[in-house]
């Protein structure tokens, strides 16, 4: 009996399924009103990511439904991104013997 509390407390604090019901169907019914391809009669992902993007209703997702990149340009963007890594460790480390170098004179 004393678990039940806890478990009253954390269900309490999830919002019922009806919202969440609610709330998909707002923003797919918005993302399709807003798409680019409605002339297919279609949602598309694209119509999702690009709503989440342009609409700050909806931009907390955007981690969530990311826009849509292709495969090769994200591992160019990987790539890139480790080169920077790279050469900002390098400048770190050339700043580290620059300034044990000034302490040591």
């Amino acid at each position: 009996q004393r678990h039940q509390p806890i478990l009253a407390t954390a269900r309490s604090s999830a919002p019922p399924r009806r919202h969440l019901c609610c709330f998909v169907q707002y923003l797919a019914t918005y993302a399709y009103k807003h798409g680019q391809d409605n002339e297919q009669k279609a949602l598309t992902y694209t119509d999702l990511s690009q709503t989440v993007q342009n609409s700050d209703t909806f931009q907390f997702l955007a981690d969530i439904v990311p826009k849509k990149i292709l495969a090769s340009k994200y591992l160019k963007m990987l790539e890139k991104e480790k080169e920077g890594k790279e050469i900002r460790e390098e400048e770190e480390e050339e700043e580290t013997e620059e300034s044990e170098a000034e302490d040591a004179s």
